[in-house]
C-alpha cells in the first residue's frame, strides 16, 4: 500500500513524537493553539511544501481528519469512565491505526506535490507557510489561536 518514503513520514512522526519535550510541545500546539500535529510533523519531515500545497493537503485530508477528531474526542471522554480500561485501550489503538492511515496518505500526497531535494533549506519556509495558512482568514482551519510563530519554528525545527 505504501512506499518506503511514505512509511518514512510515519516512522519520522513516531520517532519525533517519542521525545518527551517534542510530545509536550506538539500537544500544546494542538490543544491550546488549534494546530494539527500531523501537519506540523509533515512540514518538518518534507520541508518543501508551500501555501498552495497546504491548501490541497488540508482539503484532501479533511474527511479522514474529521473522523480522527471524533475518535479522539470519544477516547478522551472515556479515559476515566470505565473501571476496566480495555474499552479505552481499544479506542486508543483504533485512533493510532487511523492516524497511521492519515499519515501514509499525507506522505503520499506530499511526495506527489513536490520533490524532496534540499530539504533542510526549505523546512523553515514550509513551517512558515503552514502557520500562515492557519492564520489566513479564509483557512479551513478556522484560524489557529497560537500566535507565537517564531517560538513554534524555533522549538520544533529539528537540529541537523
Amino acid at each position: 500500500m505504501s512506499t518506503a518514503e511514505e512509511q518514512g513520514f510515519w516512522s519520522f512522526a513516531l520517532t519525533f513524537y517519542q521525545h518527551p519535550e517534542h510530545q509536550q510541545r506538539l500537544l500544546a500546539l494542538q490543544d491550546e493553539g488549534g494546530l494539527d500535529v500531523c501537519f506540523v510533523l509533515l512540514a518538518l519531515w518534507h520541508g518543501h511544501l508551500h501555501s498552495g500545497h497546504w491548501v490541497d493537503l488540508f482539503h484532501q485530508s479533511k474527511p479522514l481528519r474529521d473522523e480522527l477528531a471524533e475518535l479522539r474526542q470519544l477516547r478522551r471522554r472515556n479515559k476515566q469512565r470505565w473501571s476496566d480500561d480495555s474499552y479505552y485501550q481499544q479506542l486508543k489503538m483504533a485512533e493510532l491505526s487511523l492516524e497511521k492511515i492519515l499519515y501514509l496518505q499525507l506522505g503520499a500526497a506530499a511526495l506527489a506535490l513536490s520533490t524532496r531535494s534540499n530539504q533542510a533549506l526549505h523546512r523553515q519556509q514550509s513551517l512558515e507557510d503552514l502557520l500562515a495558512h492557519y492564520h489566513s482568514p479564509d483557512s479551513a482551519t478556522g484560524g489557529a489561536k497560537f500566535s507565537e510563530n517564531q517560538t513554534i519554528l524555533t522549538l520544533l525545527t529539528p537540529r541537523e
